[in-house]
C-alpha cells in the first residue's frame, strides 16, 4: 500500500457502492425503493405490492375490507343468518368500490366500446349475480324485482341525481337528445312490460 491509491474497491464494490442509498422511510418507501430495482425477482412483486397499497389508502370505505373474510368465515361455519348478512352487507361496500375503480382502469386502456361494455357488465354485478342465483332457484319474481330496481334506479334516482347536480350552478341544461330518447324508450318498455305481468 503506497498511499496514491485511496480507495481499493474492486467492480463489485463499486457498483454496491453506488447502488447503496439512504434507507426509505415507511412502508411506501420501502416499496417505492423496491421498484426501481433492477432486479426482476424484486421490481415485479414490489411493484405490484406498490399499486395494492396506493389502490387501498386511496378510498376510505376500504377500512370495510376487513369484513370480507369475517363474512365469509361466517357463512363457512354456519353463523346466524343476520350476522352473515349484516357482515357480508360491510364487505360488499369497499368491493364494489374496487371493481369500479378495476373496470375503470381497464376502459381507459381498452378504448370507449370496451370499457362501456365492461362497466355496464360489471357495474350491475350484484343484480348479475343475484339474478343467476336466483334463476339457478327457480324464483323469477326476485329476477323482475331485482332487474325493475336495477333499471328504476339507474333511470330515476342517477338521472334525478344528475338534474340536481347540474341544476346547482346552471339557470339552464343541455343533454344529449340520444341518450334522452334511449331513457325515455327503456322506461316506456319497462311501463308496457310491467302492465303486462
Amino acid at each position: 500500500m503506497d498511499g496514491s491509491n485511496n480507495s481499493e474497491q474492486t467492480p463489485l464494490l463499486e457498483r454496491a457502492a453506488n447502488t447503496i442509498k439512504a434507507p426509505a422511510k415507511g412502508l411506501k418507501g420501502r416499496l417505492q425503493s423496491g421498484r426501481e430495482d433492477s432486479r426482476t425477482y424484486i421490481s415485479y412483486p414490489a411493484g405490484f405490492l406498490y399499486l395494492t397499497y396506493e389502490i387501498l389508502i386511496s378510498n376510505y370505505a376500504n377500512v370495510f375490507l376487513v369484513f370480507v373474510p369475517l363474512g365469509i368465515v361466517a357463512g363457512v361455519t354456519g353463523w346466524d343468518p343476520t350476522w352473515v348478512f349484516v357482515l357480508n352487507f360491510f364487505a360488499i361496500v369497499p368491493l364494489a368500490g374496487l371493481l369500479a375503480f378495476a373496470t375503470e382502469e381497464l376502459a381507459a386502456k381498452l378504448g370507449q366500446t370496451i370499457g362501456g361494455l365492461l362497466n355496464a357488465t360489471f357495474g350491475n354485478a350484484v343484480e348479475l349475480i343475484v339474478s343467476i342465483i336466483a334463476l339457478k332457484e327457480g324464483q323469477i319474481r326476485i329476477v323482475q324485482a331485482s332487474m325493475l330496481g336495477s333499471i328504476l334506479s339507474n333511470i330515476l334516482l342517477v338521472l334525478g341525481c344528475c338534474f340536481i347536480a347540474g341544476g346547482i350552478k346552471r339557470q339552464e341544461q343541455e343533454f344529449d337528445v340520444t341518450v334522452a330518447q334511449t331513457m325515455a324508450s327503456v322506461s316506456m318498455r319497462k311501463v308496457v312490460l310491467h302492465n303486462y305481468d
